[in-house]
């Protein structure tokens, strides 16, 4: 992201150093769209699924582009999944609902789904994602939810700032399918270096707190997919220097927002 970038040169320090141990490199202008385009020139007749992931793609004039590339050619096996998110202004959530609804209509495509990434609702989730607002994103989800033709679904990152907002956002999930099923699905915190992985801290920090989630996870699919998390995180070695650095990260953020926000606390 350029501007996770131009932050850290204002700052002098990297974040994702900090947890990591590893530097990373902006990587600049998109230089594969030209051959992308060709490529689904000769072959977006008869792709069956096609994932758009992130950065955010609802900023980027590419993903338009490659909607209107979609909707030209009518392709009516085509599965198209678009993560997002849903913390963008609302004249893009416009842009995306009306071409959805229109496309849906010609039967320009099988099925459309919207992959929202979010961990919890509440000032865990808000700090450790900076820019998500919780009303909003329960707003901006609900609309498409309820008035769309996508079908919609969660993607959450476990770390260790959202596990009493987890619990938050298991029983909204609970509310949204009497309407229709949200998948849910939950994974580790990639890379497993990063100081906010689960793995490197005390169970007792978090244990109890995930259990309280889990009792509330609306199915089992889902369940059993942090219940792996939580086993694969008790048998793991814990690294003592992972909280010191998870301080120093805080810290780091803290600076940058100009404010403290106090999410952990003793078990």
């Amino acid at each position: 992201s350029s501007k996770i970038a131009a932050e850290d040169k204002k700052f002098g320090t990297q974040l994702s150093e900090l947890q990591q141990g590893r530097r990373y490199e902006n990587a600049g202008p998109v230089k594969f769209w030209p051959e992308f385009v060709k490529w689904f020139e000769q072959h977006g007749h008869s792709l069956q699924k096609l994932n758009i992931l992130g950065g955010e793609p609802l900023y980027q004039q590419h993903f338009y582009e490659l909607l209107d590339m979609i909707e030209s050619v009518k392709n009516r096996q085509l599965d198209l999944t678009v993560t997002t998110n849903l913390s963008v202004p609302l004249k893009y959530l416009d842009k995306f609902d009306e071409y959805a609804h229109r496309v849906a209509r010609n039967k320009g495509f099988r099925s459309i789904t919207l992959q929202c990434s979010v961990e919890g609702l509440g000032a865990g989730q808000e700090y450790v994602r900076h820019g998500f607002d919780t009303d909003t994103f329960v707003q901006n989800f609900e609309r498409f939810h309820y008035n769309s033709p996508f079908k919609c679904r969660i993607l959450s990152s476990l770390n260790i700032l959202v596990a009493d907002d987890m619990l938050n956002l298991a029983q909204k999930v609970n509310t949204w399918n009497q309407h229709q099923d949200v998948f849910w699905s939950i994974h580790s915190l990639q890379p497993m270096a990063a100081a906010l992985n689960i793995h490197h801290h005390p169970t007792e920090l978090y244990r109890a707190r995930f259990q309280k989630v889990l009792d509330d996870i609306p199915n089992k699919q889902t369940s059993d997919l942090l219940v792996g998390i939580l086993r694969s995180s008790e048998e793991y070695t814990k690294d003592p220097s992972k909280g010191q650095t998870l301080l120093h990260v805080l810290e780091e953020a803290d600076k940058r927002k100009a404010s403290i926000i106090t999410v952990i606390s003793s078990a």
